[in-house]
């Protein structure tokens, strides 16, 4: 906790039971049980003869008429006050159906990655990989795995998030673009990691089942003298591409925080989206060096880099970033450190932090770390959650300790 900053941390150990089983949410229709509603007839002795100015009416029903349908329970409505301004809709948000964008591939010559954007599926019962492909709004296998396609760019692996482009403080809907991150490598030593940042926009109008737009392209080059993006196993990649975004200096604009895990200063690159449509839709415009954090991340050897997940919260009332970082969980003696958890602020046209967390309690201390932000209690207030595995048994600079299979360690940050 600091100073002069209203933050509180609950920390809280999960005992957890660790097993193939997963977590199912179904979708329940809520109005489809029988009714006995009785609609009773009108006698015709009730009947009321229609003045003129409702005739043509189709719809019309006498008072009479409307009480023997057994609706007396009903309200009356209040009365249309025409000076009221109030939004009747005030405190509802609607609800909007999302779409999935999906990749696949593997690391297998002559093979090459696809991708696909699908709509909703409405079969829930009969739901697999086919059917989903069946209902795609955009295909495409432009990623080629392989050099025998005549590229000189392997992929490895990527990750998505949503982002809109355009200004959020206007009425119009702002639809969903997509934010791609993508570990690769280039030349034909294969010894060059990179890695790059591409935004695609839909466009329904384009000819051919594509139908992707790419608007923004940023390559860097993560170690010019190691494969390391190959050789990451699959259960880490995501700690190599850790990228979130949001309106992190309150221009009403979405940004885009990235992780570039170089073999030299290893930081987080924060892109703001242009208001100019004759410059780059991208600026690379604020950073934060890992080692601002701790002076251990700044330790990169192969695929021994600091990971790093990325997520924006907004329980201060805006959007800030959350960076976690742990140490990767390695026999080299040079990575059994600490990690920590801090969050960013924008002050003054720059980033602040507000947070720091070593993430340590319970005999133990965080791993994996991963954060979201969520309202758990239900009382309106949004908090932060920071989870991880549960590391014990530790010595820094000497031995990396075990890892625990039925607890994790969570902190609950409330602003």
């Amino acid at each position: 906790m600091f100073k002069n900053v209203s933050i509180k941390v609950l920390s809280i150990l999960l005992t957890t039971c660790i097993s193939s089983s997963m977590f199912a949410v179904s979708a329940t229709a809520l109005n489809n049980e029988k009714t006995n509603t009785e609609i009773i007839p009108v006698q015709e002795s009730s009947k009321k003869t229609i003045s003129s100015e409702e005739d043509g009416r189709a719809d019309y029903m006498s008072k009479e008429q409307y009480s023997q349908l057994g609706f007396n329970s009903l309200p009356d409505p209040e009365l249309f006050d025409e000076n009221d301004t109030t939004n009747p809709l005030e405190g509802y948000k609607p609800s909007i159906l999302s779409e999935l964008y999906m990749g696949q591939g593997n690391y297998s010559k002559g093979d090459a990655c696809e991708a696909y954007i699908v709509e909703n599926v409405k079969d829930y019962e009969n739901l697999s990989m086919e059917k989903l492909k069946d209902n795609k709004l955009s295909y495409t296998d432009r990623y080629h795995n392989d050099k025998a396609h005549g590229g000189k760019w392997q992929y490895q692996t990527s990750t998505t998030r949503s982002i809109k482009l355009g200004d959020l403080s206007g009425e119009d809907y702002v639809k969903d673009s997509i934010v791609q991150c993508s570990l690769f490598l280039d030349g034909n030593d294969g010894k060059n990691s990179k890695l790059g940042l591409l935004v695609y926009d839909y466009n329904k109008e384009k000819s051919g089942d594509d139908k992707l737009e790419k608007k923004f392209e940023r390559i860097e080059t993560l170690d010019d003298k190691s494969k390391f993006v190959q050789d990451i196993e699959v259960q880490e990649s995501s700690g190599y591409m850790g990228i979130t975004v949001g309106d992190f200096d309150g221009d009403n604009y979405e940004d885009i925080a990235v992780y570039f895990s170089y073999r030299n200063n290893p930081k987080i690159g924060i892109f703001t989206q242009s208001k100019n449509e004759n410059k780059p839709l991208f600026e690379w415009k604020y950073s934060v060096d890992l080692k601002s954090i701790s002076s251990d991340f700044n330790c990169c050897k192969d695929t021994n880099r600091p990971l790093v997940s990325l997520s924006t919260t907004d329980i201060s009332g805006s959007d800030d970033l959350v960076i976690s970082v742990t140490m990767p969980y390695s026999n080299d003696h040079d990575f059994c450190k600490d990690g920590y958890t801090a969050i960013y602020k924008w002050e003054k046209n720059q980033p602040v932090r507000k947070y720091l967390d070593k993430g340590e309690g319970s005999g133990g201390r965080m791993k994996f770390t991963s954060s979201a932000t969520m309202d758990l209690d239900g009382d309106g207030n949004k908090e932060l959650v920071i989870a991880a595995n549960k590391n014990y048994g530790y010595k820094d600079g000497d031995s990396r300790g075990d890892m625990s299979e039925g607890e994790n360690l969570v902190n609950v940050v409330l602003w």
